[in-house]
């Protein structure tokens, strides 16, 4: 391959065509590291080694993958859309009070009666440090 591209610099004399030649290796380059980027996500070193890490510092492993936004090991997602797109859409879907009927039972949510065994009430109590400094000690073992 490398002679081929020797061969072919050595025809190509004008600016404009080596221009485009290095943007195309360039192009093909940053496939190549994609590509390779995604065969050592899905290898099972890689998989050994990130569960090695999230057992050692399971604090940094989760606060990495809360600032990725769950997107952990791949690249960050980007909306393809402006904000002032979002907002228009915001209002216009949540602007206006949805009145819902109480009696009216739902198909996406099941209601359920007050009095029924299944109905637990949710512990509504503040989350403290030391519960999470609990939590990460059990997750550390």
């Amino acid at each position: 391959m490398h002679m081929d591209m020797r061969a072919f610099m050595k025809k190509s004399k004008s600016p404009d065509e080596r221009k485009l030649f290095y943007q195309a290796l360039r192009a093909h380059n940053n496939l190549i590291k994609k590509i390779r980027k995604q065969e050592k996500i899905k290898s099972k070193e890689y998989q050994e080694k990130v569960y090695e890490n999230c057992k050692k510092d399971f604090y940094n492993f989760s606060k990495q993958v809360c600032i990725h936004n769950g997107s952990f090991g791949n690249d960050a997602v980007y909306p393809k859309f402006d904000k002032e797109t979002a907002n228009n859409y915001y209002q216009k879907k949540y602007g206006q009070p949805k009145i819902l009927d109480a009696n009216m039972p739902n198909k996406s949510f099941p209601y359920l009666h007050e009095n029924s065994q299944q109905h637990v009430k949710f512990n509504m109590t503040p989350i403290k440090p030391k519960y999470v400094k609990e939590i990460l000690k059990i997750k550390k073992q």
